[in-house]
C-alpha cells in the first residue's frame, strides 16, 4: 500500500514538473506576429489639354500588366487589382486615363494587405492599348488621333521614384496607406502636326496615410 502511494506521488509530481516547464518553456518563446495593413495605389492623370481632350468625353486606353512595391530591405510585392485578387489577369487590366475617374484620383490601380514595412519604390509596367486618342467631336461622334510609335512599343517598366527623386512611405498595422500616382498627360502625349508622339510619364503626386 505504501509502495502504491509512492508510485502514485511520484508520477504526480513528474506531471507537475512538466507542466511548471512547459510553462516557463511558453513565456520565454512567445511571438506575436504583426497585424497587415491595407496599401492601396491610384491613378491620377494630369491633364492641362482639357479643351483638346476633355475628361468624360475622350479615350486613351492603358493596359497594367504588373504592380509592385518595393521595401527598404528590396523585398517586393505585389499589388493585385482588389484585396480579394489572387493575381492579376495575365492580359493586364485596362483603364482609361481621360475617365472622370482618372481626374479625381479615383481609379484604383491596386489594393493589398501589406506587411507593416517602410516602402521606397514603385514598379509599374504598362503600356498604350492601342495607337489612338479619342476626343470628342460634333453631335456625339468621335475623333480619333493617330499615337506615333517609331516601332510597337512592348510594356514598359516604370520605375518610381524616378532619378533625382526620392520616395519613402510606410505601411502601419491594421491602416490603410494610399499612394496616388499620377500619369503626366503633358509629357506622355507630344503634341505634332497630326499625331502624338507617345511615351508613358509616370510620377508619385500624394502618399495618405488613415
Amino acid at each position: 500500500m505504501r509502495k502504491t502511494s509512492l508510485t502514485s506521488l511520484f508520477r504526480h509530481s513528474v506531471l507537475i514538473l512538466v507542466l511548471v516547464v512547459s510553462g516557463i518553456s511558453c513565456s520565454q518563446y512567445e511571438y506575436a506576429s504583426p497585424s497587415p495593413g491595407i496599401l492601396e495605389i491610384r491613378l491620377k492623370t494630369k491633364n492641362s489639354r482639357t479643351d483638346l481632350m476633355p475628361f468624360g468625353l475622350s479615350g486613351l486606353v492603358i493596359n497594367l500588366k504588373d504592380l509592385k512595391t518595393i521595401t527598404s530591405s528590396s523585398a517586393k510585392l505585389d499589388v493585385l487589382p482588389d484585396i480579394n485578387a489572387i493575381r492579376r489577369s495575365s492580359d493586364g487590366d485596362f483603364f482609361n486615363a481621360l475617365d472622370t475617374l482618372a481626374r479625381d484620383s479615383a481609379i484604383v490601380l491596386g489594393k493589398v494587405y501589406s506587411p507593416p514595412a517602410t516602402y521606397t519604390g514603385i514598379d509599374i509596367v504598362a503600356q498604350f492599348a492601342g495607337n489612338t486618342v479619342f476626343i470628342a467631336g460634333v453631335a456625339g461622334t468621335f475623333i480619333a488621333i493617330p499615337i506615333d510609335f517609331s516601332t510597337p512599343p512592348p510594356p514598359a517598366l516604370n520605375q518610381l521614384p524616378r532619378e533625382g527623386q526620392s520616395l519613402s512611405f510606410t505601411v502601419n498595422e491594421g491602416r490603410l496607406t494610399r499612394v496616388n500616382v499620377m500619369l503626366d498627360l503633358d509629357s506622355t502625349l507630344i503634341r505634332r502636326t497630326e499625331t502624338f508622339r507617345g511615351d508613358l510619364q509616370f510620377y508619385i503626386s500624394s502618399i495618405q496615410n488613415f
